[in-house]
């Protein structure tokens, strides 16, 4: 992480000493003034010297050597130190004021997981992603999707509805399908839930109700058939929860709002529940999600998307609406597990301000522009006063112009190195408190 990069030829002592740079910036400084036309220190020629008796040297000799053998676990901490006060990766320090100069953060991949529901002949009926605010923080967001979502997983060539990935491809191909459609992938991964594990989840506050839209019909593994009309619907019965409606019974679109309502109306019974334990066993996953949602505030959504009909007469298929879908996501889910590694700019944001309330904002833009922000942390020394955005890697040029627009127009640098734990560090100067 560097706060600045000394432009070419720079061999201003100032710049050198400046605390605010790294180790490389300063290095590069002294390296270009060092390169004038100073005397030179040696000739190249060499002169035979006459000695005089060597016998002195047999003391003073092991004398040097123990002194040079002392003086390496100092150099070494002197070195070591270096490396932690340099700004150019990660720091492994043990500050632990988020105020404090010099102060670094990791941020984790917001945690998310994807709940893929099955009917009782293990038919994919729709899929819920839950998201969490923060790893401290409760409260949370489900979004459905319904089983009749198109996605175009790797090695697909064409768009597919997700309940057609899970048969030709099982679980795997629809996390990633619907992966490459978020732009991220879920932290904590993904479980086929079943309708025995869903009723498991539920027991404890079952008995609450939800609406159903249409008449439905339900076939039990064991052949019999119940019939639920349209209206308030009591969870107290395996054959009337989240994933009972098989594809054929109902509407996509219907399927998809009737689980969004029974995720509204089970989170409600968990909040109000006296129960100490409202969430039952099965899925520890999905336990600690579903409760963690339920412990503070709670937004149950579905996947924009729009009907999309193949020959205008079949039952609507639903296609994802890409801007929407950007939006949600940089909502939901800020810190993103990419798909692929270098699939986006890997950003650090170094506030050299002191005043740490800035970060949100710079957060913010970062996320929005695309970046997968990795470090946050503070300058070695506050009072950095221009802000500026510097890269490592010539081809995010325009992730890196488009960022500097967004962050005000501020000033654009490229530093060239071989190896860094980040692409692109943004630095926040008094300048940026202004805007």
């Amino acid at each position: 992480m560097s706060t600045d990069v000394p432009s070419a030829g720079s061999a201003d002592p100032a710049t050198d000493n400046d605390p605010s740079l790294s180790i490389e910036d300063r290095v590069a400084a002294s390296e270009a003034a060092s390169s004038g036309d100073g005397k030179k220190m040696w000739g190249r020629g060499r002169q035979r010297i006459a000695h005089p008796a060597a016998w002195p040297w047999r003391w003073i000799f092991p004398l040097v050597t123990l002194a040079a053998a002392l003086a390496v676990p100092v150099l070494s901490g002197i070195a070591t130190k270096a490396v932690l006060d340099s700004t150019s990766g990660v720091q492994a320090t043990e500050i632990t004021d988020p105020n404090a100069e010099g102060f670094v953060a990791l941020v984790s991949p917001t945690e998310s997981f994807l709940a893929l529901h099955v009917d009782d002949g293990d038919v994919l009926v729709g899929a819920s992603l839950l998201t969490l605010k923060g790893s401290e923080d409760v409260g949370g967001t489900v979004v459905v999707f319904p089983a009749e979502f198109l996605t175009t997983p790797a090695g697909v060539e064409s768009p597919e509805p997700i309940h057609l990935s899970y048969t030709d491809g099982g679980a795997e191909r629809v996390v990633d399908g619907i992966a490459r459609t978020l732009g991220t992938r879920p932290q904590s991964s993904f479980e086929v839930i079943p309708p025995s594990l869903w009723y498991s989840l539920m027991t404890p506050v079952e008995g609450f109700e939800y609406s159903i839209i249409d008449d439905l019909s339900f076939t039990s593994a064991d052949g019999s058939v119940t019939r639920i009309p349209a209206g308030a619907a009591e969870v107290g019965e395996e054959e009337v929860l989240i994933v009972s409606s098989a594809l054929g019974n109902e509407p996509g679109i219907a399927r998809a709002t009737r689980i969004e309502r029974l995720w509204k109306a089970w989170i409600q019974a968990i909040k109000s529940s006296q129960v100490e334990d409202p969430v039952g066993p099965g899925s520890s996953t999905l336990k600690t999600f579903i409760e963690r949602i339920a412990g503070g505030t709670s937004v149950v959504q579905g996947i924009p998307a729009e009907p999309f009909r193949v020959d205008g007469t079949s039952k609507p298929l639903y296609v994802g609406l890409p801007a929407e879908i950007d939006e949600l996501r940089n909502t939901i889910i800020p810190f993103i597990l990419p798909i692929e590694p270098g699939a986006a700019p890997v950003v650090e944001i170094v506030n050299g301000t002191g005043d740490i309330s800035q970060n949100d904002s710079a957060i913010d833009t970062v996320v929005r522009a695309g970046g997968l922000l990795s470090v946050v942390g503070n300058a070695q020394i506050f009072g950095v006063s221009t802000s500026r955005v510097h890269y490592y890697n010539a081809d995010d040029l325009a992730f890196v112009e488009d960022l500097s627009e967004r962050l005000g127009g501020v000033e654009v640098r490229f530093f060239d190195v071989e190896e860094s734990t980040v692409d692109v560090v943004v630095t926040l100067g008094s300048d940026y408190l202004s805007e």
